[in-house]
């Protein structure tokens, strides 16, 4: 289901911009360590008292399903327009007696158009700065004052929901094997804001994680003059 909806906005997206000559196109896929900084969580439940508090957030991005980012730029002139997709779990650490669970473990997913630049920083080192802003797409699982969540609604019956507005922002770094194939070393934030269902109710809470990424690139050169 994920991959059908890449598909479906790459195939919005990008072919809008391949009219333009003398472009380089660039493939990559990370894995990494987010840190989510506390944040705001209110829950609300028909007929219950709204729960309101910090949330702690772990992520366990080293079990499976894992946490990574995949991206396909399309490079022109030192700067790229892109597509990114980041699978991002949220696990509730400071649960309240009402919550008997409260976990995004089948995907936060981020997906965002990004504008992304070659600069030159630090003593002339090159870096690739990058803004982008998207959508979260959850896919929810709860138990709130015993009441489980249906895990078939949604997309498709799917339980994944279309959820609020998300912004990527990074600062990257790259390091060449070869003339096409990169190790890409990355940090990353991402705050967002979501409103994602419980049984009876909904909850809204804030996410700001703070990552580091680091993966494998490809680079498809048609022009070396636009190699990022």
């Amino acid at each position: 289901m994920k991959t059908l909806l890449f598909i479906l906005i790459l195939s919005l997206t990008i072919p809008s911009l391949s009219l333009a000559q003398k472009a380089n196109w660039s493939v990559e896929l990370h894995g990494g360590v987010p840190y989510n900084i506390p944040a705001s969580l209110m829950i609300k439940q028909k007929n219950e008292e709204t729960l309101r508090f910090n949330a702690r957030y772990s992520s366990e991005p080293m079990n499976s399903p894992y946490y990574w980012v995949w991206r396909i730029s399309r490079w022109q002139n030192k700067k790229a327009w892109e597509f990114e997709a980041i699978h991002h779990k949220l696990f509730l650490d400071n649960k309240t007696p009402e919550i008997q669970g409260f976990s995004i473990s089948h995907g936060y997913n981020i997906l965002t158009i990004n504008r992304a630049f070659k600069k030159r920083l630090f003593k002339k080192h090159d870096y690739i700065l990058r803004f982008g802003a998207g959508l979260v797409l959850p896919h929810p699982e709860n138990k709130v004052r015993n009441k489980e969540l249906n895990p078939d609604g949604g997309l498709a019956d799917l339980g994944y929901y279309f959820t609020g507005p998300v912004l990527n922002i990074s600062v990257s770094k790259r390091f060449y094997m070869s003339d096409c194939l990169f190790v890409n070393t990355e940090i990353k934030f991402n705050p967002s804001v979501s409103r994602v269902p419980i049984e009876d109710g909904h909850a809204r809470g804030w996410n700001f994680p703070l990552a580091f990424a680091i993966g494998l690139g490809f680079d498809f050169i048609k022009d070396k003059k636009a190699k990022p």
